[in-house]
């Protein structure tokens, strides 16, 4: 991993290496030199998605953002990989300004994970790169239809999947950190913070936090990618990702849609057909 980024700098292939650095602690790094490619780090330690910071690349130096750079290489685990490809269909990024580094998921062993998104993953291997780091084993794929956490709160009748939620959501400060950490949450301006018109109140209570999740979880489905960074980042461990799946479930179920799996192919939601079915089209 650290040859294959020092190699890249060295040769000019690119002028940036995202990855991780760190000990006991990892954080993201930002690689310009080849001779600081030995600070490159990949464990179970880096759950964290990099695909955000390829929205940001050169803005920290006051330059223009990636579409008009050179090349940046990124290391990857396949629920990163599914993210940049919807940054690449959606137009956020060039695919010809990214080098994907594909990394073999680390965060899973002998059925057992840190991260509950890993045991539901099909994805362990990137199934888009430009070169790949593979490690010594990749866990089995999980059923991509598996989602159980999903129906246990479905067999609910619908006002109590409503108190559920309310109750959840009760102890959300709005600190919209499960925003900021999503990669595929990108808006210049979030309509959560929106003056005029107002759509939420800035103080949380139940009912707008339950509009606000609510909100922003129609407008990632068909997009999210399940990578869990938003329950990773939620200071108050609201299940954020059960809600997210449950997007998931209905797109893939309506639409036979997998987020991230293709670039080139249009989302389901995002996309008009005189022939679809409905009665609006008769």
């Amino acid at each position: 991993m650290r040859q294959t980024a020092a190699d890249l700098l060295a040769s000019g292939k690119v002028s940036l290496v995202i990855g991780f650095e760190g000990d006991t602690k990892t954080r993201p790094v930002f690689i310009r030199k080849a001779e600081e490619a030995g600070r490159l780090v990949w464990n179970d330690r880096c759950p964290a998605s990099l695909a955000r910071y390829l929205l940001r690349v050169g803005l920290d130096r006051g330059e223009t953002p990636l579409p008009q750079k050179q090349k940046t290489a990124i290391m990857a685990k396949g629920c990163d990989v599914r993210a940049i490809a919807g940054l690449i269909r959606e137009g956020q990024i060039k695919r010809e300004n990214v080098v994907i580094i594909g990394m073999d998921c680390a965060f899973q062993t002998n059925g057992e994970s840190k991260l509950p998104q890993c045991l539901a993953c099909d994805c362990h291997r990137p199934e888009l790169y430009d070169l790949l780091i593979e490690g010594a084993s990749i866990p089995s794929p999980t059923a991509p239809d598996a989602f159980p956490d999903v129906e246990e709160i479905e067999k609910l009748p619908v006002d109590k999947r409503l108190a559920y939620w309310l109750k959840l959501l009760e102890r959300c400060v709005r600190c919209y950190a499960c925003r900021q950490a999503c990669p595929l949450c990108y808006c210049e301006e979030c309509a959560a913070e929106i003056a005029l018109p107002k759509w939420l109140p800035r103080s949380p209570d139940a009912a707008s936090n339950l509009f606000f999740h609510a909100m922003r979880a129609h407008h990632l489905a068909g997009r999210c990618v399940d990578c869990g960074e938003c329950e990773r980042a939620c200071p108050v461990n609201i299940p954020l990702r059960t809600l997210m799946r449950k997007m998931i479930k209905d797109v893939k179920e309506l639409y036979g849609w997998k987020a991230g799996a293709d670039p080139e192919a249009k989302p389901p939601l995002a996309t008009f057909s005189p022939d679809d079915p409905g009665e609006s089209f008769k």
